[in-house]
């Protein structure tokens, strides 16, 4: 069974092939960047770089990370005011979460246009399947990346960046803790 995990990103989608058949050190990897002056054409872009994969490895089910379900705020720390002091301000990145979810939708519609099976993953779910962790107190999104990349070091899988490394982490909770995964399969 040909199984794809994809790392949806508004900068860099990581995408993760496994056969079933074939050990760890046989996963696939690739990652492309979706281009465009605009939303439409970042979508457009992304759609088109899906379709040539799922074209070339005809995966039989697929998984896809899901995007959070809210909209992050992060706290950025700003200069010393008259006063000396160092406030901190609330920035809302609205326009990649909107990115994103364009992109997620996008990544749905063209499994379902080639008629492959799929699930959503929350980031939280396959790490912990991945990492044996889902969240950890301190780390940060660069931290979670890096242990990723370590872990497909460790399995000895061929990895060219942090994106494909997640979509390794996909497509590892794909084949052992998909539910909806095991169900196909009995039923075959």
């Amino acid at each position: 069974m040909i199984l794809a995990g994809f790392d949806v990103s508004s900068s860099k989608t990581g995408v993760a092939i496994m056969d079933t058949a074939s050990p760890l050190t046989a996963i696939i990897t690739r990652s492309f960047a979706s281009d465009g002056d605009d939303l439409a054409g970042k979508v457009q872009s992304f759609t088109r770089h899906m379709l040539v994969i799922l074209r070339e490895f005809r995966p039989d089910f697929a998984a896809v990370e899901e995007p959070l379900p809210n909209i992050p705020a992060f706290r950025k720390g700003g200069g010393e005011d008259l006063a000396g002091e160092t406030p901190a301000s609330i920035v809302v990145n609205a326009k990649s979460s909107l990115v994103l979810n364009a992109l997620y939708g996008s990544a749905i519609t063209a499994l379902m246009g080639m008629k492959v099976p799929s699930e959503s993953v929350m980031v939280e779910t396959w790490r912990k399947s991945f990492l044996g962790y889902g969240r950890k107190r301190g780390m940060k999104r660069v931290d979670y990346k890096r242990a990723a990349k370590a872990q497909c070091d460790l399995l000895r899988i061929p990895v060219r960046n942090q994106d494909e490394a997640d979509a390794v982490g996909i497509v590892w909770w794909l084949q052992g803790h998909s539910q909806k995964l095991k169900m196909m399969r009995v039923a075959a």
